[in-house]
């Protein structure tokens, strides 16, 4: 609606054309380096604000070293008609975009593992974060605890093992990268990726001229799944794993899984049995040992010796 501008800062006012809540203000601005705190406010007539942000901070680095930008305002479900967007800065914000929504995603249920082993070192500029889970799992989220106080931001890489050669001087492990991102002091909720099924973890952490920082735990998860099904008829239903050659199934409740109940009814898996198959019987060879095998070759070489040998004593 308008801009305006006072010994605080910069407001920045917008009204929004619905009656539907809001929890997620996406900021875009024509700066790329900027270190900015951000107070929102909400209101239905503009005469009464009520605080919904305090001290928000967003920031944007960009130079050799780094290329970090976190602008995204995270907020509670709030429903307001106005909203003031107070940016405490001595230099004009050129805000580019306001994107205002509503984040309707459900947050993720995780397993969380534990970690039997981390080792920390220092490889000139960067610090290498060996994490072993003990076994291979499937891995959606990690995060790094780290101690420090104060402000920073280091590219990073999530890598894990996926090969190993052994060599004289014992296995030589090969690391497949799977994730990029930067550790930061803003952003401390951890890193989100596709799942990856991986046991040994390295994180490569790029310190540049910094000190290193200290890491105090890590964290890691991985989502928590579930079956959803449909019986339409009464019987005894069998749920069979183990196939590798199995095609993935297609099913009607796929395409409507938001009309599941939330009240749906959980059932409980019976013992698991485990489906023999019958062996294929092999043809046994006629001579299973070498000996007989021998045995046969010199009779027969015995035979035909003593044959030739009448033959050349008729002639």
């Amino acid at each position: 609606m308008n801009t305006a501008s006072n010994k605080d800062g910069y407001y920045f006012t917008y009204e929004v054309p619905t009656t539907e809540p809001i929890n997620k203000i996406d900021l875009k601005f024509n700066q790329t380096n900027f270190n900015w705190h951000i107070v929102l406010e909400g209101s239905q007539t503009q005469n009464e604000w009520f605080q919904i942000l305090d001290d928000y901070r967003i920031l944007s680095i960009q130079n050799e070293q780094t290329n970090y930008t976190y602008s995204t305002l995270n907020l509670p479900r709030s429903k307001y008609k106005y909203y003031r967007l107070l940016i405490k800065s001595k230099v004009k914000p050129e805000l580019k975009q306001a994107k205002i929504s509503l984040d309707g995603s459900i947050d993720a249920s995780y397993n969380t593992y534990p970690t039997t082993f981390m080792n920390i070192k220092q490889k000139g500029k960067t610090t290498v974060v060996d994490i072993d889970l003990n076994q291979k799992l499937p891995l959606s989220f990690l995060k790094l605890n780290v101690s420090d106080k104060v402000d920073h931001y280091r590219p990073m890489t999530l890598q894990y093992i996926s090969d190993s050669i052994a060599t004289e001087k014992g296995l030589k492990y090969t690391y497949k990268t799977f994730y990029r991102g930067t550790l930061s002091s803003v952003d401390t909720t951890g890193f989100k990726f596709a799942t990856t099924l991986a046991q040994k973890l390295r994180i490569v952490i790029q310190n540049n001229d910094n000190q290193a920082l200290q890491i105090e735990s890590a964290v890691a998860k991985g989502y928590t799944h579930e079956l959803l099904v449909r019986f339409d008829n009464p019987a005894d239903y069998f749920l069979v794993y183990g196939n590798k050659n199995a095609q993935l199934p297609r099913y009607d409740i796929q395409q409507i899984a938001s009309a599941v109940p939330e009240n749906a009814p959980s059932i409980d898996l019976g013992n698991v049995l485990e489906i023999s198959k019958q062996k294929k019987t092999l043809k046994k060879p006629l001579f299973e040992s070498k000996v007989w095998l021998w045995l046969v070759m010199g009779a027969v070489i015995v035979i035909l010796g003593w044959f030739t040998l009448r033959m050349m004593a008729k002639r």
